[in-house]
């Protein structure tokens, strides 16, 4: 039978400014979820830390990355050999994930190794040891993981939005951070951040599957042992950009054109406009369905590009599958669209986004389209938590943003939005004359001239009926994006994130 339990044990006060030799030594209790599942033979342990890189210092930019991973490398009397060999020979796996707010440790185990798995697990987050011979080893993985945002077109067009939109704000460099500074990294850096961001005052502890009796109890009074972190971050505001703010990335020999445009958002789940916006951006374009206007109007109608999607607050997929990954919270986040033509259409595609995005600020919604966008956010919620390392994830988000009932009224949430409160919500936090553009090109000098010139072009690939598009295209070559030579700004690819 299926069973939900959920027991926060307390609320800590948060200890400001003290230095690490001040870090409190009294046993803290710690934020307990537990999603219990009989029959499957696997646990899953979930510890989020509320810290990440929106903690780097200054100068140390992918300082909170390389000590959470470094700190599966070596723990108590265990080296990383050893670490990986015992959680080999139980069939379990620990890993780590960090993002601007958090840093995830997740755990699976076989039923029967549990408790060998968490003396390992409990190990790594109470006695770090930050092993020297292992510095230079994640420095080298560290700047590879840095290469690759600038390899991947996909990537490197998000990184840039991201430090654009967040400049002069902890969000702006990536999770990994810069080559300087990751060459930087000492032990004692680890040893800092660690001692100031991790404790039990900063994290929330998940279990799901068919754990032991009072498993919960052991975890509690194992990590109860680690004493309140010492610094207390106040967050940072940033503002929305204000006109059109464009940035061409010059990266050579590209035949596809990745592409973002957006900007900052203020709306959290427990704003009324947060489910009003979801609507609006599956409307306009879904993540990887067929429905959504972008899709429809760049991918179907004329096969500009094999994507085009919206996201109204920020997105990582999880893995291979169609969803997002969870506890990852941006305060603020964004609103984004995405898509990567063939480079020759890049400049008409972009066009017709923006179009397709002004129509719905407009308040051009179809009400058919409208009802059977609800109707798909309703039946593919249980999706998203089908398997209980996800449900689990859920429940620890319940009690991260403050919201126990996003669960069980999600679905009334989404069924009582209307076109009026689309329309209204819109109309406050989406303006097609303030936006940010970040495209990744071959030429920057020449996309730049296509941009601001007023006419546009498009090739389309054989086998679409361009001549049924004439009417829709001499709407998309009308449209002004309202471009000057003013907005527009190049980077040299090879040059980001050094």
């Amino acid at each position: 039978m299926l069973s939900v339990r959920f027991s926060v044990i307390a609320m800590l006060l948060l200890i400001l400014a003290c230095s690490p030799a001040e870090k409190a030594d009294e046993p803290q209790p710690i934020s307990v979820v537990e999603f219990a599942k009989p029959g499957i033979p696997l646990v899953n342990i979930q510890i989020l830390v509320k810290s990440g890189s929106v903690d780097d210092p200054v100068g140390k930019e992918g300082l909170a990355h390389f000590t959470a991973n470094l700190m599966l490398r070596g723990a108590g009397d265990r080296t990383r050999e050893e670490i990986d060999t015992e959680l080999q020979e139980l069939g379990s796996e620990i890993n780590v994930r960090v993002d601007r707010e958090t840093i995830l440790f997740d755990c699976v185990s076989l039923k029967e190794n549990v408790a060998r798995t968490f003396e390992i697990l409990s190990d790594i987050l109470l006695h770090p040891t930050f092993p020297d011979r292992e510095i230079a080893l994640l420095k080298s993985e560290q700047a590879d993981e840095i290469d690759e945002i600038v390899r991947d077109d996909a990537e490197l067009a998000l990184a840039v939005f991201q430090q654009t939109l967040y400049a002069n704000h902890r969000y702006a460099h990536p999770t990994v951070g810069l080559k300087s500074s990751v060459k930087s990294f000492t032990p004692e850096d680890c040893d800092s951040f660690y001692y100031k961001y991790f404790g039990s005052d900063k994290i929330i502890v998940g279990i799901a599957g068919d754990y032991p009796t009072n498993f919960d109890d052991s975890i509690r009074a194992d990590l109860s042992s680690m004493p309140v972190g010492t610094v207390e971050r106040p967050r940072q505001s940033v503002s929305p950009v204000k006109g059109r703010k464009v940035v061409l990335v010059e990266k050579e020999n590209r035949t596809q054109t990745h592409f973002r445009i957006g900007n900052i958002v203020d709306y959290d789940r427990k704003n009324s406009d947060y489910y009003p916006m979801i609507v609006a951006g599956a409307y306009l374009g879904q993540h990887r369905e067929a429905f959504g206007r972008l899709y429809q109007t760049i991918r179907f109608e004329r096969g500009l590009a094999y994507g085009a999607y919206a996201y109204h607050e920020h997105f990582e997929q999880d893995s291979w599958s169609k969803m997002s990954e969870l506890l990852i919270p941006w305060y603020p986040s964004y609103f984004s669209i995405w898509s990567y033509p063939k480079s020759a259409n890049a400049e008409f595609t972009i066009r017709l986004a923006l179009l397709e995005w002004s129509k719905i600020i407009n308040g051009e919604i179809t009400e058919s389209v409208f009802e059977k966008t609800k109707q798909f956010l309703i039946n593919h919620f249980p999706f998203i938590y089908e398997t209980p390392e996800r449900r689990l994830s859920i429940e620890i988000e319940q009690v991260l943003f403050d919201d126990p009932q996003y669960l069980s009224d999600y679905e009334n949430r989404i069924s009582g939005v209307t076109l009026e409160r689309i329309r209204s919500a819109v109309s406050r936090h989406w303006s097609a004359d303030d936006f940010l553009l970040v495209a990744v090109v071959s030429d920057a000098e020449k996309f730049r001239s296509e941009l601001l010139d007023d006419t546009t072009s498009v090739e389309y690939p054989s086998g679409t009926k361009s001549d049924s598009l004439e009417t829709a295209d001499a709407e998309i070559k009308a449209y002004d994006p309202g471009l000057s030579a003013d907005d527009i700004t190049i980077l040299k690819a090879s040059e980001l994130f050094e």
